[in-house]
Protein backbone atom coordinates (compact mmCIF):
# COMPACT_ATOMS: atom_id res chain seq x y z
CA UNK A 1 0.00 0.00 0.00
CA UNK A 2 3.16 2.44 -0.55
CA UNK A 3 4.24 2.14 3.09
CA UNK A 4 7.84 2.46 4.23
CA UNK A 5 9.11 -0.94 3.76
CA UNK A 6 10.81 -1.33 7.22
CA UNK A 7 8.19 -0.07 9.18
CA UNK A 8 5.66 -2.71 7.04
CA UNK A 9 7.64 -5.32 8.07
CA UNK A 10 8.42 -4.24 11.86
CA UNK A 11 4.49 -4.55 12.03
CA UNK A 12 3.98 -7.67 11.06
CA UNK A 13 7.03 -9.11 13.22
CA UNK A 14 4.90 -7.13 16.24
CA UNK A 15 1.14 -8.81 15.08
CA UNK A 16 2.82 -12.06 14.85
CA UNK A 17 4.72 -12.18 18.50
CA UNK A 18 0.99 -10.89 19.56
CA UNK A 19 -0.60 -14.02 18.87
CA UNK A 20 0.15 -15.77 21.78
CA UNK A 21 -2.03 -13.07 23.72
CA UNK A 22 -5.14 -13.65 21.54
CA UNK A 23 -7.05 -16.22 23.22
CA UNK A 24 -6.13 -14.56 26.53
CA UNK A 25 -7.63 -11.16 25.37
CA UNK A 26 -10.61 -12.78 24.76
CA UNK A 27 -10.96 -14.40 28.33
CA UNK A 28 -9.92 -11.11 29.51
CA UNK A 29 -13.06 -9.71 27.52
CA UNK A 30 -15.03 -12.55 28.84
CA UNK A 31 -13.99 -12.47 32.64
CA UNK A 32 -14.11 -8.66 32.35
CA UNK A 33 -17.95 -8.61 31.20
CA UNK A 34 -18.75 -11.13 33.81
CA UNK A 35 -17.31 -9.30 36.80
CA UNK A 36 -19.18 -5.89 35.38
CA UNK A 37 -22.46 -7.10 34.83
CA UNK A 38 -22.22 -7.96 38.62
CA UNK A 39 -20.98 -4.51 39.83
CA UNK A 40 -17.96 -6.41 40.55
CA UNK A 41 -15.06 -3.28 39.80
CA UNK A 42 -12.72 -3.10 42.75
CA UNK A 43 -11.15 -6.37 41.54
CA UNK A 44 -10.84 -5.08 38.10
CA UNK A 45 -9.19 -1.99 39.20
CA UNK A 46 -7.55 -4.05 41.77
CA UNK A 47 -5.96 -6.88 39.01
CA UNK A 48 -5.91 -4.03 36.41
CA UNK A 49 -3.05 -2.42 38.65
CA UNK A 50 -1.33 -5.25 40.06
CA UNK A 51 -0.69 -6.24 35.92
CA UNK A 52 0.20 -2.52 35.15
CA UNK A 53 3.22 -2.74 37.42
CA UNK A 54 4.33 -6.44 36.05
CA UNK A 55 3.74 -5.10 32.88
CA UNK A 56 6.37 -2.35 33.56
CA UNK A 57 8.98 -4.76 34.23
CA UNK A 58 8.08 -7.02 31.69
CA UNK A 59 8.62 -4.39 28.78
CA UNK A 60 11.47 -3.17 30.23
CA UNK A 61 13.03 -6.54 30.64
CA UNK A 62 12.21 -8.15 27.13
CA UNK A 63 12.29 -4.80 25.37
CA UNK A 64 15.81 -3.73 26.76
CA UNK A 65 17.33 -6.07 29.07
CA UNK A 66 16.69 -8.73 26.49
CA UNK A 67 17.17 -6.56 23.58
CA UNK A 68 13.63 -8.50 21.47
CA UNK A 69 13.02 -4.70 20.78
CA UNK A 70 9.20 -4.57 19.88
CA UNK A 71 8.98 -8.56 19.77
CA UNK A 72 9.54 -8.17 23.60
CA UNK A 73 7.14 -5.48 23.56
CA UNK A 74 4.43 -7.92 21.87
CA UNK A 75 5.46 -10.79 24.21
CA UNK A 76 5.22 -8.46 26.99
CA UNK A 77 1.36 -7.44 26.33
CA UNK A 78 0.58 -11.13 25.57
CA UNK A 79 1.91 -12.08 28.92
CA UNK A 80 0.17 -9.54 30.34
CA UNK A 81 -3.25 -10.40 29.04
CA UNK A 82 -2.52 -13.85 30.48
CA UNK A 83 -1.76 -12.69 34.05
CA UNK A 84 -4.64 -10.60 34.07
CA UNK A 85 -6.97 -13.15 33.05
CA UNK A 86 -5.17 -15.58 35.79
CA UNK A 87 -6.13 -12.92 38.58
CA UNK A 88 -9.47 -12.67 37.51
CA UNK A 89 -10.09 -16.34 37.04
CA UNK A 90 -8.42 -16.66 40.36
CA UNK A 91 -10.77 -14.22 42.16
CA UNK A 92 -13.93 -15.43 40.34
CA UNK A 93 -12.97 -19.12 41.70
CA UNK A 94 -12.32 -18.04 45.21
CA UNK A 95 -14.73 -15.07 45.98
CA UNK A 96 -17.24 -15.52 47.87
CA UNK A 97 -18.68 -12.42 45.76
CA UNK A 98 -19.22 -14.79 42.56
CA UNK A 99 -20.51 -18.05 44.49
CA UNK A 100 -23.83 -17.45 43.11
CA UNK A 101 -22.83 -16.45 39.69
CA UNK A 102 -20.22 -19.32 39.49
CA UNK A 103 -20.85 -22.89 39.12
CA UNK A 104 -17.99 -23.56 37.06
CA UNK A 105 -17.80 -25.12 33.49
CA UNK A 106 -20.62 -27.27 32.28
CA UNK A 107 -22.38 -28.33 29.28
CA UNK A 108 -24.83 -25.85 30.37
CA UNK A 109 -23.45 -23.32 29.09
CA UNK A 110 -24.01 -24.72 25.86
CA UNK A 111 -27.88 -24.84 26.21
CA UNK A 112 -28.64 -21.76 24.44
CA UNK A 113 -25.73 -21.04 21.78
CA UNK A 114 -27.45 -19.97 18.83
CA UNK A 115 -29.21 -17.28 20.80
CA UNK A 116 -25.41 -15.93 22.07
CA UNK A 117 -24.14 -16.42 18.42
CA UNK A 118 -27.03 -14.69 17.20
CA UNK A 119 -26.00 -11.74 19.87
CA UNK A 120 -21.85 -12.45 19.98
CA UNK A 121 -21.41 -12.25 15.91
CA UNK A 122 -22.51 -8.42 15.12
CA UNK A 123 -21.07 -7.55 18.94
CA UNK A 124 -17.14 -9.18 17.52
CA UNK A 125 -17.84 -7.60 14.22
CA UNK A 126 -18.53 -4.05 16.04
CA UNK A 127 -15.37 -4.37 17.87
CA UNK A 128 -13.31 -5.74 14.71
CA UNK A 129 -14.33 -2.55 12.82
CA UNK A 130 -13.59 -0.14 15.72
CA UNK A 131 -9.89 -1.65 16.10
CA UNK A 132 -9.53 -1.94 12.31
CA UNK A 133 -10.76 2.14 11.78
CA UNK A 134 -7.90 3.18 14.32
CA UNK A 135 -5.58 0.60 12.50
CA UNK A 136 -6.28 2.15 9.15
CA UNK A 137 -5.03 5.45 10.24
CA UNK A 138 -2.10 4.03 11.41
CA UNK A 139 -1.84 2.25 7.98
CA UNK A 140 -2.62 5.70 6.48
CA UNK A 141 0.24 7.88 8.28
CA UNK A 142 2.62 5.79 6.55
CA UNK A 143 2.07 7.60 3.57
CA UNK A 144 2.80 10.80 5.00
CA UNK A 145 5.97 12.50 4.34
CA UNK A 146 7.66 11.27 7.99
CA UNK A 147 6.05 7.97 7.99
CA UNK A 148 8.06 6.90 11.20
CA UNK A 149 7.45 9.91 13.44
CA UNK A 150 3.86 9.87 12.60
CA UNK A 151 3.28 6.64 12.48
CA UNK A 152 4.94 5.96 15.92
CA UNK A 153 3.04 8.95 17.33
CA UNK A 154 -0.43 7.50 16.15
CA UNK A 155 0.27 4.01 16.91
CA UNK A 156 0.62 4.73 21.06
CA UNK A 157 -3.38 5.51 21.44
Amino acid sequence: MGQDIEISKEAGVYARWMIPGLFAFALLQSLTRFMQAQSIVIPLMASSGITTLLHLILCWSLVFKSGLGSKGAALATSISYWINVVLLALYIMLSTACKETWTGLSTEALKDLGHFLRLGFPSTVMVCLETWSFDMIVILSGLLPNPKLETSILSVR
